[in-house]
Formats: structure tokens, C-alpha cells, sequence
């Protein structure tokens, strides 16, 4: 057996610490080449009625994600469970106060409280921002959801709906609201035209930009309003971010679809408006169909436009026809909406 002599432990000793220093300035130097993480920024450009806050909900439930809500709406919504700030962040009152004027310095501060998540992310609406400023948005972003509602008739009779009830979203449990509405067609020219105009807007800018985000595009009715396609969208969705797949899709809090049956159900001038707009023609429910209710139809025999006082037996149906035709119209499109 060799015997450990001071030369021998002095030889050991310098090839030991030689050998640390190596790994040691390896590791440095992996340290200082590679690159940092970049994080995903995105964008969700979507419009009311289209399955955003779905989706965002849905967003929430993977781990890598810090998804908010409409921190560019005009109100103050950052308390907000649903359309508020997500995991507790928190921004300067003055960047908030001023993020119309200067979205960039809202955009900033919530790009750096990502609590080490890899995605941040917003929705944003059409009425949140400048349209003057929207490059400042497509600018910050690296990737962006381009979500609509092919049937914007639909669409818009669910804003209608919602104006009426002022829920906005509706949960497992949440109670029934069955309002009527009419439908005015100038508004819903207005207002469909408006949305048009927007879509048409960021698909310019995209086009002219010179380090453009990655875009997807998802639809309502392809991608949303069925429960079984809505895993393979989150799938299809944590591609394009770039995250493993984390996300639960048929989580018991999520939303539910508010109108289990064809809104069209609850336009009370339906068949006029059908006759003046050809979008309400085309418009054709996400759901099973069902027989549309018609007034003159289904309360016959009925002097639904007199004011005549009738029997009792048919007190019911009379006041049925007389609740149609005072259902309120719809804001959108009106003078101020915006």
C-alpha cells in the first residue's frame, strides 16, 4: 500500500482544485452565453359575446400562465374577478390612470410582474385603445389570439341579452335570466360595421410590421361554444405559446354557455329584422335547434297590437304579446356607445 506522502497530498490537492476551477469558469461561461428566457407577451384581440372570458378563464388554469383581464377597459376593473388583474398583480395608479393616453407604460409594468411565469397576457376590445395606438400593442406583444364569432347577428343579440340582464358571464349555478330584446338594424349595421372596421385595421398593421407577433386565429363556433373541441383548442393554444400542456379545459368553475338555446328565440321583432337584415337570415344557432317562437303563431287569436282588456282565459298569452313588443333595443351601435 503506497503511503500518502506531502508531495503526493500536495499533487492531489492542486489537481482537485484545478479540476473545480475548470468546471467552475465552464459553468460561468455556460452561464454568460446563454440566453435568457424570453418571455411570451400576449395579446387576446377578441370582441363581447365570443367566448374571451372562456378562454381566459381557461388560460388561468395553467401554471405558466399570468392571464388578466381588460386592464385597458375604460372603467377601473382591476378589482375584478373576472375582468380584473390576475395573481394578485398590482400596477402604478398613475401608469393606470394614464394608460389610454399612454398604454405603453401600462404594457410595461404588466410585462415585468410575470412571477416567473413564461406567458402574460390581456384581452383587449376594440373599445379599450386609440386605434392610433394599436401599433404601441401589436409592438409588445410576441404572440397574438385573434378570436371571433362568425354569426355576428348572434353575437350581437347576446350583447343585447347581456345589456339587458347585465351579466355578463354566467357559472355553474348562476340563476336563469330569460329577457327579449329587439333588435334595431341600423344599430346592428352600426356596430357589426365598427367591428368589421377594427379587424380590418390590426390585419393592416400586422401586415406592415416590421417584427410582427405570431398570430393564431380561433373562432367562437369552431373552437369554443362545443365542449369537446375545446381541448384540443387549449392544445393548439399551449403550441403557439410555447408552454407543455398544463391547462384544464373542463374545469368545474369555468363559464357556461348563458343562453342554452338559440338567441334568436329571444328577439321579439325577429321576423322583420330577418326580412331587412341579411345576416339575421344567415345567422344560425351553436346549439341543438329549436322551434323559434313566433308571436303571432304561438298566442293566435290573440289582438296582441289592441288594448282591449281580454278574457281571463287568455289573459296570459295577451300579456306575453304585449311584453314582445316593449322589449328594449339594444345599446350597441347607439348614440354614445362608444
Amino acid at each position: 500500500m503506497l503511503l500518502a506522502t506531502p508531495r503526493r497530498r500536495r499533487a492531489v490537492y492542486v489537481s482537485c482544485s484545478a479540476l473545480i476551477a475548470t468546471v467552475s469558469l465552464f459553468a460561468f461561461a455556460q452561464n454568460a452565453t446563454a440566453p435568457t428566457q424570453q418571455r411570451a407577451r400576449l395579446v387576446l384581440l377578441s370582441a363581447p359575446r365570443s367566448g374571451s372570458t372562456l378562454l381566459v378563464e381557461m388560460l388561468r388554469t395553467h401554471g405558466d400562465v399570468v392571464m388578466h383581464g381588460e386592464p385597458f377597459h375604460e372603467q377601473d376593473l382591476r378589482a375584478s374577478r373576472k375582468d380584473g388583474l390576475a395573481r394578485n398583480v398590482t400596477v402604478d395608479d398613475e401608469a393606470f390612470r394614464r394608460r389610454r393616453e399612454r398604454p405603453q407604460e401600462l404594457l410595461d409594468a404588466l410585462g415585468r410582474q410575470h412571477a416567473n411565469r413564461h406567458v402574460v397576457g390581456f384581452k383587449l376590445f376594440s373599445k379599450h385603445l386609440d386605434w392610433k395606438r394599436l401599433d404601441t400593442f401589436l409592438d409588445w406583444a410576441t404572440h397574438l389570439i385573434l378570436l371571433r364569432r362568425d354569426d355576428a347577428f348572434a353575437q350581437y343579440v347576446s350583447i343585447c341579452l347581456a345589456q339587458a340582464s347585465n351579466v355578463w358571464a354566467a357559472y355553474p349555478g348562476s340563476a336563469k335570466h330569460d329577457h327579449v330584446v329587439s333588435v334595431d338594424a341600423a344599430l346592428f349595421d352600426t356596430w357589426s360595421k365598427h367591428e368589421a372596421a377594427f379587424v380590418a385595421t390590426v390585419e393592416r398593421a400586422l401586415a406592415k410590421a416590421a417584427n410582427p407577433p405570431g398570430v393564431l386565429h380561433l373562432t367562437y363556433e369552431r373552437d369554443l361554444c362545443a365542449p369537446h373541441a375545446r381541448r384540443n383548442t387549449m392544445r393548439r393554444v399551449e403550441r403557439f405559446l410555447g408552454v407543455a400542456t398544463g391547462a384544464r379545459p373542463d374545469a368545474a368553475h369555468l363559464p357556461i354557455k348563458q343562453h342554452a338555446v338559440d338567441v334568436r328565440d329571444h328577439v321579439s321583432n325577429f321576423e322583420h329584422v330577418a326580412r331587412v337584415l341579411p345576416a339575421a337570415n344567415a345567422s344560425r344557432p351553436c346549439v341543438e335547434a329549436r322551434r323559434r317562437l313566433d308571436v303571432r303563431r304561438d298566442v293566435a287569436g290573440v289582438d296582441w297590437l289592441g288594448s282591449t282588456p281580454p278574457e281571463d282565459p287568455r289573459a296570459k298569452a295577451h300579456a306575453a304579446a304585449k311584453a314582445f313588443m316593449r322589449s328594449p333595443h339594444c345599446k350597441e351601435g347607439g348614440p354614445g356607445w362608444l
